[in-house]
């Protein structure tokens, strides 16, 4: 199967899976098997789904590993929904959010823990076709699957250190499940910033931007701290923290930012840039790549961001991208070790398949990038990358 945006969709191609409506237990916009029409590819991208997968012979045996299943995902879904409509509640209310909710959260970051212990890390399809009015939802999802993906890598290869500085190799799937709790409810105090502000088209100004800062806070005082686990807390408070120090709430630099903190902001901003916001559309993931590979040794531990590059393709298995011809393929097949030579599949005017390895690196394929959805945003990259709750570059004078 292989990914095509909307604009490439033509009559009678086969979707190959079920485009999902937005809230767990809805039925689908439109079932796997369904032939596509101009129509129908319209109404979906009025839906705000830019992109789906078809089944055709150019994409045929090519499978992407999809990290979790869809009961799992829809557990999840359902999970971060009650968690933040119970916060919302809670918050109208002056009140913490209710213990059994914070249980049902912490089952559902266990079953995503065991979910992705066997995961395959090169193939991944971390895209999540849902409409573009849930990104709340799918924001504490992907947040969560991506961030256990890069969790386990780096526990099982570096473990972890206690109290008494010893370095660990045993529990990981317990402190995974910390882990994803903290993530699923990672953005939580979001709920106590000013809808306008969060929404707003353009640059913050340095007021909204102050605002904006003060949701990892917010979101810790909504937990209940005597019966939550100082770990997840540390997710939610320090996950703007930078490597460098110039993050928030506190500042804290290097090794003083928790590990379960550092694995979580790449994580955050990898998936607020490669997401389709209510200001701006999703860019692609080469370009989320880039932006936290560049903002290593400031924005993030560069030894997170290495583990990273092992999980996250700049070129992702089903994708299409152009080619330096003009004409355009589909990522076949990638190798962790030379990221940005990804094996191709295209298909030639007689009809015939082939398959080639591609060079995509920087400056050779500038005037041949991979498809471009209308008005993509300019993500910048290093010190100045956007703000992961916003999406949007914080003003200089709070940089």
């Amino acid at each position: 199967m292989r990914l095509v945006t909307i604009s490439r969709v033509t009559e009678g191609m086969e979707l190959a899976r079920d485009v999902i409506s937005g809230r767990p237990n809805e039925l689908p916009m439109l079932r796997s098997g369904v032939r596509l029409t101009s129509n129908l590819a319209g109404r979906l991208a009025n839906s705000g789904v830019h992109a789906v997968w078809i089944e055709d012979e150019l994409g045929e045996m090519i499978e992407p590993v999809e990290p979790l299943s869809p009961e799992v995902r829809a557990a999840t879904q359902k999970a971060a929904i009650e968690a933040l409509d119970s916060a919302r509640e809670a918050l109208r209310r002056g009140q913490a959010i209710p213990d059994d909710v914070v249980q049902k959260v912490a089952a559902t970051a266990a079953a995503i823990a065991r979910a992705i212990v066997d995961c395959p890390e090169a193939a991944l399809a971390l895209d999540d076709l849902a409409a573009a009015d849930t990104y709340t939802y799918r924001h504490s999802l992907r947040v969560t699957t991506l961030g256990l993906l890069l969790a386990h890598r780096v526990l099982r290869e570096d473990g972890w250190v206690d109290w008494a500085g010893r370095r660990r190799f045993d529990e990981i799937e317990e402190r995974l499940t910390t882990l994803g709790t903290g993530l699923l409810i990672h953005d939580i105090g979001k709920l106590a910033v000013p809808h306008d502000i969060l929404n707003k088209p353009n640059t913050l100004s340095p007021d909204e931007y102050e605002v904006v800062k003060t949701h990892p806070e917010a979101g810790v005082e909504m937990l209940p701290s005597d019966r939550m686990s100082s770990l997840v807390l540390a997710v939610v408070r320090s996950h703007h923290e930078r490597w460098d120090g110039l993050g928030y709430p506190h500042g804290k630099a290097g090794d003083r930012i928790h590990l379960f903190a550092r694995i979580a902001a790449p994580a955050d901003v990898y998936d607020a840039i490669t997401s389709d916001r209510p200001y701006k559309r999703a860019a692609l993931p080469h370009v989320g790549v880039r932006a936290v590979v560049a903002g290593a040794g400031t924005q993030f531990d560069p030894t997170i961001v290495s583990h990273f590059q092992r999980i996250v393709m700049p070129y992702s298995v089903g994708h299409e991208i152009a080619l330096p011809d003009g004409g355009f393929g589909v990522v076949a097949a990638v190798d962790p070790d030379f990221p940005y030579s990804p094996t191709v599949r295209v298909q030639r005017d007689d009809g015939h398949i082939d398959e080639m390895v591609v060079d995509m690196s920087a400056g050779k394929t500038e005037a041949a990038a991979e498809i471009v959805p209308p008005n993509p945003p300019v993500v910048p990259a290093g010190p100045a990358a956007p703000d992961a709750v916003t999406g949007q570059r914080a003003p200089l004078s709070a940089a």
